[in-house]
């Protein structure tokens, strides 16, 4: 990913900025722990990591299947909820109240 990054600037946008590092699809498993704990050791220092992250979630998977945001096609799923939490965290200001 960050060879990708790295890439974009060079070529198409060199002001492209990392604002910070999320984790999706977290599943608890000891090896994910491990491997976060890893990203979190080598990368930590030079960019934020967001100690919010998205698990892994089937109606995250079905919203894509349905063509839509799970936002909408699954409000009140656990990944929907995760995301509208994690807006709320990068965007303390912006964001309309849940209703």
């Amino acid at each position: 990913m960050l060879r990708q990054i790295i890439r974009v600037r060079e070529y198409l946008n060199r002001e492209l900025a990392v604002k910070g590092i999320l984790f999706t699809m977290v599943q608890n498993t000891h090896v994910q722990r491990e491997t976060i704990s890893a990203i979190i050791s080598q990368l930590g220092q030079q960019y934020p990591i967001y100690r919010h992250y998205i698990p892994r979630n089937t109606d995250l998977a079905a919203a894509v299947g349905h063509g839509q945001p799970a936002l909408i096609s699954h409000p009140r799923s656990v990944g929907a909820k995760a995301y509208r939490t994690l807006a709320q965290l990068a965007f303390p200001n912006s964001m309309p109240g849940d209703g």
